[in-house]
């Protein structure tokens, strides 16, 4: 935890290769000396005395939430399980009418499967007892468990809200989603991830405008966690109206990234919008712009 040499090594490769075949190339060890961990993944261990404490505050102050972070509920091990059989069966996925969230994710796993990012998450196999543990008042091996039962919800959840929130799997729409993801659970290593990819995004365009875009993810992270989106059972929403999804927990068009996508086309994949489906919301942003 905090090695600067890991951290500057992660924070060169989002900054200088995020979105590039070099990314891939590069590679950090995980707790158990393993070379599997991307370098968004490593920032998130590394940087991480400087989120848990916020993190486990936000996390601890609903039952739902607390649902979460203990493994209850639908974040056990085996509902998480039947999740992850779900997610991977891309037929099914693209069986679903293409309203519906699960089509939207479906079409976006054309080019990439979930198992790609769920087997990059820390899992039970680097469990460790950290002096650390005994500072936020989690003594013991609980702190551990806190961790997996934390990293299985996120890391299953995070194409939901590539999906839901409108930003494709792009270098400018990855950086939206840590956004996204940084306010609902609190934790600024996933802010700081956000912000380098937007860097390199600025440095790509030569322009400021990827900041704004990302700051205003963050916004739209707020509204929807106000209305407590991030602890939801993500087993249900996959067959329902992804609009009215959006409705329920307040998730808005991210109008600044309508506007980047417009600008820069070529920077970006749009392929978290089922193309047999007329997004309606989306399209009233554009024919404002026009």
């Amino acid at each position: 935890m905090f090695n600067i040499k890991e951290i500057w090594k992660a924070t060169d490769t989002l900054v200088r290769y995020y979105g590039t075949p070099e990314e891939a190339k590069r590679q950090q060890s995980d707790s158990n000396g393993i070379e599997r961990l991307s370098a968004i993944q490593v920032l998130y261990r590394e940087l991480r005395l400087l989120g848990v404490l916020p993190m486990f505050n936000r996390m601890r102050s609903t039952k739902e939430a607390r649902d979460i972070i203990w493994g209850r509920g639908f974040n056990t091990a085996r509902n998480s399980k039947k999740l992850l059989k779900k997610l991977s069966d891309k037929e099914w996925l693209q069986s679903l009418p293409p309203n519906t969230l699960g089509a939207h994710i479906g079409h976006m796993f054309n080019n990439f499967s979930i198992e790609e990012l769920y087997e990059k998450r820390f899992n039970e196999s680097e469990q460790q007892e950290e002096l650390f543990a005994d500072v936020i008042g989690v003594g013991g091996n609980a702190y551990e468990e806190m961790r997996v039962n934390l990293n299985r919800h996120f890391y299953l959840t995070h194409d939901l809200n590539h999906a839901l929130f409108r930003y494709d799997t792009s270098s400018m729409g990855e950086s939206c989603v840590q956004g996204i993801t940084a306010t609902q659970m609190n934790f600024r290593p996933m802010k700081y991830v956000g912000l380098c990819i937007a860097l390199r995004m600025a440095l790509r365009v030569k322009s400021f405008e990827p900041f704004g875009v990302y700051f205003e993810s963050e916004k739209l992270g707020k509204r929807a966690a106000a209305k407590g989106f991030y602890h939801q059972n993500p087993m249900k929403l996959l067959t329902m109206d992804i609009q009215e999804i959006r409705d329920k927990f307040d998730i808005g068009v991210p109008v600044k990234y309508r506007a980047f996508c417009e600008k820069y086309h070529n920077e970006m994949k749009m392929d978290n919008i089922h193309p047999e489906y007329d997004d309606v919301e989306w399209l009233k942003v554009e024919d404002q712009a026009i």
